[in-house]
C-alpha cells in the first residue's frame, strides 16, 4: 500500500470510544493539544505544524514517535512528508491506516494506537517506516489529513 505511487487508498471504516475526564488517576495518556486547519497547501500545513510544536512541546522534551495517517495515496503524501522534514533525525515513524482503511474519522483510531503505544511501549513492526535508535514513548504526534483538505495535530503524552 505505502510502495505504490497511484492515486487513492484503502478505504475502511471504524468507531472508538474513550473514557475521557479530568481525573489523571490510572490513565493511559493525555491529549495535550490539538489543532486543525484547512488546505490544500503542504508548505502551509507545515509552517503551522512548526507553530504548533513550538507553543506546544516544552524546551528539552522531544517528540519520541510521529504517529502517521499516511494512507498510501500519492495525492495526500506531499503533506505526510512536509510535516516529517518537520522532524528530528531520531523521532519514530509509524504508520496505522494500513490496518484501518481511511475513512473521515480514521484519527480515532490512530489515537487508540497511539495509547495502546504508550501503555505497552512497543509497535508493532509492521507500523514502523523509520525506527529510532533511541527507545521509550512518552510524548506522541499525531498528523492526519483528509483528502487533502483537512488536516489535524494531536499532541499525546503517556501518564
Amino acid at each position: 500500500m505505502y510502495e505504490t505511487d497511484s492515486p487513492g487508498c484503502v478505504v475502511g471504516e471504524g468507531a472508538a470510544m474513550f473514557v475521557v475526564n479530568a481525573e489523571p488517576v490510572h490513565a493511559a495518556a493525555s491529549i495535550t493539544a490539538i489543532n486543525t486547519l484547512h488546505s490544500t497547501d503542504a508548505d502551509l500545513v507545515k509552517q503551522q505544524l512548526k507553530i504548533f510544536l513550538e507553543k506546544n512541546v516544552q524546551p528539552g522534551t522531544s517528540i519520541d514517535l510521529f504517529l502517521s495517517g499516511e494512507n498510501g495515496d500519492n495525492r495526500t503524501l506531499p503533506f505526510y512528508l512536509a510535516c516529517e522534514t518537520v522532524l528530528t533525525a531520531d523521532t519514530t515513524i509509524a504508520r496505522y491506516k494500513h490496518l484501518t482503511g481511511d475513512y473521515d474519522t480514521a484519527a480515532a483510531m490512530g489515537l487508540w494506537y497511539a495509547c495502546r503505544i504508550l501503555e505497552l511501549q512497543q509497535i508493532p513492526e509492521h507500523m514502523l517506516k523509520r525506527e529510532s535508535s533511541e527507545k521509550g514513548y512518552k510524548n506522541i504526534l499525531m498528523y492526519n489529513n483528509f483528502k487533502g483538505l483537512q488536516h489535524s495535530f494531536v499532541l499525546v503524552k503517556g501518564c
